[in-house]
């Protein structure tokens, strides 16, 4: 390869956004350093081995039934604790182990536009003994790759309610 040519194809990838190099490595996932954050509320910085295998075990015990009951579009609707902003979620899971995520966050009486989030990636779940699931999910969007997150949901009225009291209500 010639020196040009090595120079063009170095200076392309140099273009890539660094979230694009790593959105397809389904097996790592990449967390924060920052204790007070958790979930998929948060930008991932560093590999994380314990939680890749965490989300390795769980592709791995998933239970298929379990997966096609849960499948269906969910939303959530939740105010800040000063009730000035409105964040509007919704999550897509696919019996086949895809999912995907929208939302958008507005200040409540503001002109200022919502500021909108979506990514995509994959989930897995199994049954525990005490009637709850175990969910885990390793997605990507515009500022996180491979991020992974995981809770533990109950199935309740027309949806279910996931570890931080959130309640999902199934829209499809």
């Amino acid at each position: 390869m010639s020196r040009k040519r090595l120079a063009v194809a170095l200076m392309a990838l140099a273009l890539v956004p660094s979230w694009a190099l790593g959105a397809d490595d389904p097996d790592r996932c990449y967390t924060t350093s920052d204790p007070r954050c958790s979930g998929d509320y948060c930008g991932n910085t560093f590999y994380n081995p314990a939680v890749s295998q965490n989300w390795q075990q769980t592709r791995a015990n998933a239970d298929q039934g379990v997966m096609a009951q849960i499948a269906g579009v969910y939303y959530l609707q939740s105010n800040d604790p000063t009730g000035q902003m409105v964040n509007q979620a919704y999550r897509s899971y696919e019996a086949n182990g895809l999912w995907q995520y929208r939302d958008r966050t507005c200040t409540i009486g503001s002109a200022i536009p919502c500021s909108q989030n979506q990514g995509a990636g994959q989930w897995a779940a199994y049954p525990l003994q005490n009637g709850t699931v175990f969910l885990m999910i390793h997605f990507s969007d515009l500022s996180r790759s491979n991020t992974c997150f995981s809770q533990t949901i109950r199935a309740s009225r027309g949806g279910f309610t996931d570890s931080l009291g959130g309640d999902w209500q199934r829209v499809r």
